[in-house]
């Protein structure tokens, strides 16, 4: 194609995609056509490589930053960006979300906007939109343009709420997660795949009637509107039972301590009696404590 560029470390694949064909004045639903089905909604992972060849990009860089299918110990997973995701429904495949202010200050998708629980986006501390707030609309990879609405709108003048607290540090989690830097020290044990697991399970069940889990529910689609509740509850009430944890934990040491200063007082009245002698008395609460210690027989 005459216009060619390489994909960024922390692109999307299919944001690379409908970057570079409209660069090159290609509809994107024609590029989806061309590589893969027609309808398709979004180039599938089988088809990176004719898209790194199309446009000047390493087919496995592509490749890495689509979501694909695998089967892993039986069972079915997703690979994204070097991860491993045990659920489908942790990735957003069909309905893309942006950040206004990236779109206008990088010009590109973030691949970390592709999970279902990204919310936020961590440069600019706004939410993420999957909606043209033009037209309502929602977001679709077959749109005219990364900055283009159908409707004509630029998407990257479109307001966006901010965006603080947990909900921000747990999206700056997914990300880093996702480069494959370290992240949070109450995630850092965990993987990407656990994590969001973890924080949506905790969330989405709070959001159902009396808190149970209603089968269809819990692996639905969410919106990013939804998504947004479910994080925002999910650590709330994660950081809370860390909380108690290390109430329970600090307990725990406290009455260490105190052991370790009663076993130590004990050993010093064990000293001092010894070095009196059998023989002689002492005096004061020394030797009742001793007394205690070593009752006479």
């Amino acid at each position: 194609m005459p216009e060619a560029d390489g994909i960024r470390d922390d692109e999307s694949g299919n944001g690379y995609a409908l970057r570079m064909a409209e660069r090159n004045g290609l509809p994107f639903g024609a590029l989806a056509d061309l590589v893969a089905s027609a309808g398709h909604r979004y180039i599938p992972a089988e088809a990176a490589k004719y898209v790194g060849y199309l446009f000047g990009a390493r087919p496995q860089d592509v490749h890495r930053a689509i979501p694909q299918r695998i089967r892993r110990q039986g069972a079915t997973a997703l690979a994204f960006m070097g991860c491993a995701l045990k659920r489908p429904y942790l990735v957003r495949y069909t309905r893309p979300q942006v950040c206004a202010l990236c779109l206008r200050d990088i010009g590109y998708a973030r691949a970390y906007w592709d999970l279902a629980l990204a919310t936020a986006c961590t440069d600019h501390r706004c939410c993420l939109i999957e909606r043209c707030p033009n037209c309502s609309r929602a977001l679709s990879w077959r749109r005219p343009g990364l900055r283009l609405c159908w409707c004509g709108a630029d998407l990257a003048d479109c307001p966006s709420d901010l965006v603080g607290g947990a909900e921000l540090a747990f999206n700056l989690c997914l990300r880093e997660k996702l480069s494959g830097r370290p992240s949070l020290s109450m995630f850092d044990a965990l993987s990407l795949d656990t994590s969001m697991r973890l924080i949506r399970s905790i969330g989405i069940c709070d959001l159902m009637p009396g808190r149970r889990p209603v089968p269809g529910k819990v692996t639905r689609a969410l919106s990013t509107e939804s998504a947004r509740a479910v994080v925002q509850i999910g650590m709330v009430r994660w950081m809370s039972c860390l909380r108690g944890t290390k109430l329970k934990t600090d307990e725990i040491w406290d009455i260490q301590g105190l052991l370790r200063d009663a076993e130590s007082a004990e050993q010093s009245y064990l000293t001092q009696a010894m070095a009196v002698g059998p023989d002689e008395n002492l005096a004061g609460p020394t030797s009742n404590h001793c007394q205690l210690l070593f009752p006479l027989r």
